[in-house]
């Protein structure tokens, strides 16, 4: 078969003919539907006429168009290409060759001119030597012929600098550019390509550079479809040669704004495969790309309330936010509901707003405006779908397996479902949990249903998980009772008293023993236990999950009790005489508690929720506060925290600040558990810091739902603080209050006056952790703890949380 005849790039086997038909056309079909391109050579995604040719929607259409009209001119034989060059649609030529219009003729048949022929038979020599790298060959034959260097030498126009390129000689390309007039690197071929459009689409940046050394003009040449090579590039992703040709092309002929639509269609072929200039992947390296997407983001959405619903529904507004959901992107949906808060209203196909959305995709964050809505949150929470699905129907759905797979372990995971359906149910009203779908499924019973696997197969795990633990813990348990009684260097033979009896490290072998057989013996119990439970689908919620939290820490602290009792053994035997080695050994011990630390600590962690108190409090302490609000128009916080705390029953405890501000009064009101606080600015100056609440230094009051562990609601500081326009509130947690003075904040908010709340918020935020991390310098924390008569130099590494608000 001739060389020629090969497909380009992959594409196809090998380029059409009359036998190979169906083969070609197939592997034609699957590269347009791995490339996104299928719709657009069938047709059904059609040319956007009523679009402006400037828009992204026409761009996008253009860039698919041309990527397809391309993969099949590049798959076809000369003679089918000349019957095919003109052609701007991909579909049109797509269909042609389906219909078998344009096939090859049978081998043999004339099908270009005698006298082109015999001239490409003339420079097959040259052909062939350029393919195969031959450069001698190469220089012979054009110092015989000079001309040669210029001519066509295949069916399809190539000359010889083409060949080069494609056959990747970057030698014998070198010794052709100098052969050449710089005009002469503009030619193209039948397909309207030049050399340099080649090398571009191939990300041959080494060789575009020489041709560029020639003809710095080659940037500027378009290729039949009237774009320049950077575009052609883009276009097939060539990321390194966009970069590359982007500092060498005019920034005027890159203006998305200018008539031949090159910089419009770059710029959209940037953003969908991310590539970027080298400044911006600078950026990207160092961890900010997440910050110019969001520059991107606000510039598109600023054109959004310009539009008509019509124009809306054409560019697929609605689509975009529900993909956004689905893949979690919060930012895009927190600035269209800023935008335009009655997207909350819409609904698609289904019936569903975004809400319904959030709770299907188990998309936590943007579930979370429903709590911002106020009144109108017990209006949106009631929608139902076409199904008749409420809220909890929703909630009730198995959860994407995208979000499952993030917990490890299905009993963890059938946790994590249990906890997501009761987060739901807290702002539903009580009826509608015996509501019915079109399925005469309530909530309940359809969350049974789709949670029957995960739950047999959450028995599994959670029976598997305990009996390898306890095997483990019985071994321990087994050595450590038997350690009990033969004591390292064995007993005096007359009064029966262990001989080591007298050094210190005995008694620490001794402690080390008795805590290591203890809380082994305790482990087992515990994985009894887990593997004799009923494995009900409420037993997941939570006494499962504290079963093998329990398990596992008294197995982690048995090994690590034993290794000390191993240690200290070695130490008396080897106290001596080899001492030296009683080290390494004693160091080495600390390996399995290291493996089983670094393999099972995060199941560990899984297991246990520390945020879910304070988060389940937040959560009803909004839902009263906005009943509360409906009820009387005026916000007692005291009260809200009160309602809060009497309805969260999760395990936990928490500090909390409620700020409300009241019209009648114009005064802020507050209840506050500190070590969360707030402060008060005028004019830049702090008129005004929530006092400390603590039993002792460092050891702030916690609300909790157990009374024995934690302080009850009664305890929380009534506050009162009048203000006027133009005061700024700043609340934070111990993460803001330990490390910044108030005097530290005025400094911020005299520099920072214009920034939005949010901003200035973000900037005392950083501030304060640059000053957690400060171990010198002298913070709120420090002094406090020199006048408890601790000592601590610098700030506290915590938690940082900082809300900011304005006055008006």
């Amino acid at each position: 078969m001739a060389a020629g005849n090969f497909g380009f790039a992959g594409i196809v086997t090998e380029k059409l003919t009359e036998e190979n038909y169906e083969n070609w056309k197939e592997c034609l079909k699957s590269y347009f539907i791995a490339q996104g391109l299928w719709d657009v050579v069938t047709g059904k995604e059609a040319k956007p006429e009523d679009e402006d040719e400037t828009s992204p929607k026409y761009q996008e259409w253009m860039r698919k168009n041309a990527m397809a009209l391309h993969a099949i001119q590049v798959s076809c034989r000369a003679d089918t290409m000349s019957k095919l060059r003109g052609h701007e649609s991909a579909m049109l030529d797509w269909k042609l060759l389906a219909e078998k219009r344009y096939l090859p003729v049978a081998e043999g048949e004339c099908v270009v001119p005698v006298e082109v022929t015999s001239a490409i038979t003339e420079y097959r020599t040259l052909y062939k030597a350029v393919e195969q790298g031959e450069l001698e060959t190469a220089r012979d034959f054009i110092r015989n012929k000079p001309d040669a260097v210029r001519a066509r030498i295949t069916f399809k126009g190539d000359t010889a600098l083409h060949v080069a390129v494609m056959a990747g000689q970057s030698n014998i390309l070198k010794w052709l550019i100098y052969k050449m007039l710089p005009r002469d690197l503009e030619l193209k071929n039948d397909m309207g390509y030049t050399a340099f459009s080649i090398a571009a689409i191939n990300g041959f940046q080494e060789m575009a550079d020489k041709m560029l050394n020639k003809n710095p003009d080659l940037v500027n040449v378009k290729d039949h479809h009237g774009l320049i090579p950077i575009v052609v590039a883009s276009l097939y992703s060539s990321k390194e040669m966009v970069r590359y040709l982007y500092k060498k092309t005019p920034h005027e002929k890159l203006n998305p704004e200018n008539p031949d639509r090159s910089g419009a269609t770059l710029l959209n072929c940037l953003l969908t495969d991310e590539i970027y200039v080298p400044d911006l992947n600078h950026l990207y390296h160092k961890k900010l790309r997440h910050a110019e997407a969001k520059i991107i983001l606000k510039c598109i959405i600023k054109e959004i309330p310009k539009l008509r619903n019509s124009e809306l529904e054409r560019i697929g507004l609605n689509k975009a936010i529900y993909d956004a959901i689905k893949n979690g992107i919060t930012e895009f949906v927190d600035e269209m509901i800023e935008t335009a808060p009655e997207i909350i209203w819409e609904k698609d196909e289904k019936g569903r707003t975004i809400f319904a959305h959030a709770i299907v995709r188990r998309q936590e964050n943007i579930f979370s405006h429903v709590y911002g809505l106020g009144a109108k949150m017990r209006i949106a929470v009631i929608r139902h779908d076409i199904f008749h699905n409420n809220f909890l129907h929703l909630a009730a759905k198995l959860s994407p397996p995208s979000r499952l797979d993030r917990i490890s372990g299905a009993a963890l995971q059938m946790q994590r479902e249990l906890e997501w359906f009761e987060e739901v149910q807290r702002i539903l009203p009580p009826k509608y949990m015996e509501e019915v779908n079109e399925n005469n499924k309530t909530p309940a019973e359809l969350f049974t249903k789709e949670h029957f696997e995960l739950v047999k197969e959450g028995e599994r795990w959670m029976k598997n998980t305990a009996a390898s633990c306890m095997v483990v813990a019985t071994l321990i348990a087994a050595v450590m009772f038997t350690s009990a009684f033969t004591f390292p260097g064995g007993n005096d033979e007359k009064t029966g008293i262990p001989i080591f009896m007298k050094y210190g490290a005995f008694l620490i072998f001794m402690i080390s023993n008795a805590l290591s057989l203890f809380s082994s013996s305790t482990s087992v119990l515990v994985f009894l236990g887990i593997l004799t439970s009923r494995y009900a689908e409420k037993d997941f919620r939570r006494s499962l999950p504290t079963k093998l939290i329990i398990g596992l820490f008294t197995l982690f602290f048995s090994i690590v009790t034993m290794m000390a009792a191993f240690g200290s053994a070695i130490s008396i035997i080897l106290r001596k005489r080899l001492n030296w080695i009683a080290i390494p050994i004693i160091l080495l011990s600390a390996l399995p508690i290291g493996l089983f630390a670094l393999f099972q600590f995060p199941l560990l962690v899984e297991g246990i929720d520390s945020g879910e108190y304070s988060r389940q409090l937040m959560n009803n302490s909004l839902i009263a506060l906005n009943h509360q609000e409906t009820r009387s128009g005026h916000v007692d916080p005291t009260r809200v925290l009160e309602e809060a705390c009497y309805v969260t029953n999760s395990l936990g405890s928490s500090t909390a600040c409620i700020i409300a501000l009241n019209d009648d009064d114009h005064c802020l009101h507050i209840s506050n558990v500190r070590d969360s606080g707030f402060l008060v600015f005028r004019n830049s100056e702090c008129i005004f810091q929530s006092p400390i609440q603590q039993h002792g230094f460092n050891h702030p009051y916690q609300l909790g739902c157990t009374s024995r562990f934690s302080d009850s609601v009664d305890i929380a500081m009534e506050i009162v603080v009048p203000v006027q326009s133009g005061d700024i509130v700043v609340a934070g947690t111990d993460g803001l209050l330990d490390n910044m003075f108030p005097s530290e904040i005025e400094q911020i908010i005299t520099k920072a006056q214009d920034q939005t709340p949010t901003n200035l918020a973000l900037t005392i935020a950083d501030y304060a952790l640059y000053n957690s991390l400060d171990r010198c310098s002298e913070s709120p924390f420090s002094r406090a703890a020199y006048f408890a008569g601790k000592k601590h130099v610098g700030g506290k590494i915590d938690d940082i949380t900082v809300v900011v608000a304005k006055i008006i």
